[in-house]
């Protein structure tokens, strides 16, 4: 599909036009972007899961995120010393959000069909 194709550079242009992305509120870790990246890879291929979905936290494949405040904070662990949270990349942070979207609108989607039952 052309749209998908397209993806990537329109990720790339809403980073550099969107001022949101210009500041973040921790510093970004390469070992921690690589973790999540996995993570991710093990969800999209069905091997883990996304659970818990609220508006500030999310379980990926066993870690507790905390998904509020896009894109400031963003995809760092959610209980960690002070000092001590990092953030992934922006493009790690795009794809998790995804992940988050898809999964939340497959939970309301399910608490409907579950209360047209009842």
């Amino acid at each position: 599909m052309t749209r998908d194709r397209f993806k990537p550079l329109t990720d790339r242009l809403g980073v550099l036009f969107d001022p949101r992305f210009w500041m973040r509120t921790h510093n970004v870790d390469d070992d921690w972007d690589r973790t999540l990246a996995a993570a991710l890879y093990l969800v999209e291929h069905n091997a883990k899961t996304i659970e818990d979905v609220t508006d500030y936290s999310a379980t990926v494949a066993g870690m507790k995120l905390w998904v509020g405040n896009w894109p400031h904070a963003f995809g760092s662990l959610y209980h960690v010393p002070n000092g001590m949270q990092v953030l992934p990349r922006r493009k790690t942070a795009i794809r998790l959000r995804e992940h988050i979207i898809a999964r939340a609108s497959a939970d309301r989607a399910e608490a409907q069909r579950a209360a047209a039952v009842s």
